[in-house]
């Protein structure tokens, strides 16, 4: 039982990490632009600057 379980769950686990990681790599540029720029909105707001 076990052995049948972990045929299908490690397939697909590994896809879903794979994917994630592909997904994540894609977009890194866009989410380091994107926090740049809210945290230093976040400062100027704060009057930090």
């Amino acid at each position: 039982m076990i052995r049948g379980l972990l045929k299908w769950v490690v397939p697909w686990l590994v896809a879903v990490l794979v994917v994630s990681t592909l997904c994540l790599a894609m977009g890194a540029t866009d989410i380091a632009n994107d926090v740049s720029a809210q945290s230093t909105a976040a400062v100027q707001h704060a009057g930090f600057d």
